[in-house]
């Protein structure tokens, strides 16, 4: 059974909250409790998930506190016990216990799984949970996005999306949007004819859209920098 794009979006805020407790881990002796303010978690988890402005600390907390521990397998641990739990100590001061450093790494990759990254629904083994409507907004499964890509975006899309989880050189991507550009009476040519100025434009334009995305799905991920190479990009979600 798919999953909304509310329970998805969710997800992905929870799982950069784990993420900043395991960074907070490393300044604490073994594994003891956790103290944090409540702005550094919020500056941290919204750098990455810009949607975690939409729930309080507590909410997002107390799902957290929700998981119940697994093992390095995925599997509950029996007896089943609560991943952490979680106190306000004075106001904007919070306080996590516990949970040790292998607990939430395991929460973290089950998070991981559970939103596709390991395992995909069939329908969507090839292809993205993103779509785009006729007049140029972006879905999120059953999300829409308020406004319409502009062209360059909506270009880039459109061939990330038809090569999904393949390989897309910042070339091919020039390329769409400068047919789409033309279509609209603008010629890309003159203004960005070398390679460099081809890039830069074509990063511009991945930044955007990366924004667009996790506005709509709360994925900071959707986007893959293909690792060790110069400008190739791939829609991984």
């Amino acid at each position: 059974m798919l999953l909304s794009a509310k329970v998805i979006s969710k997800k992905f805020v929870l799982r950069e909250a784990v993420v900043f407790f395991l960074k907070e881990r490393t300044l604490v002796m073994g594994d003891k409790e956790i103290s944090f303010s409540g702005k550094d978690f919020v500056d941290f988890v919204s750098s990455c998930n810009e949607n975690v402005l939409d729930s309080s600390i507590i909410d997002v907390l107390t799902d957290l506190a929700e998981f119940n521990k697994r093992d390095s397998d995925d599997k509950i641990i029996e007896p089943r016990t609560k991943l952490l739990e979680f106190e306000e100590v004075e106001k904007g001061e919070f306080v996590v216990s516990g949970c040790t450093t292998d607990d939430l790494k395991n929460i973290l990759r089950f998070i991981d799984i559970s939103v596709y990254l390991g395992e995909r629904p069939e329908k969507y083994k090839e292809e993205s949970l993103f779509g785009m409507t006729q007049d140029g907004k972006i879905r999120f499964l059953d999300r829409e996005a308020a406004n319409s890509l502009g062209n360059k975006e909506k270009a880039i899309f459109n061939v990330l999306r038809s090569r999904f989880g393949q390989d897309c050189d910042y070339t091919g991507l020039f390329e769409a949007a400068k047919s789409q550009q033309s279509a609209s009476g603008r010629d890309l040519k003159a203004k960005y004819n070398t390679e460099p100025l081809k890039k830069d434009f074509i990063n511009g334009g991945i930044r955007e859209l990366r924004k667009k995305l996790l506005a709509i799905s709360g994925n900071p991920y959707a986007i893959e920098t293909v690792p060790g190479r110069d400008s190739i990009y791939r829609l991984i979600y």
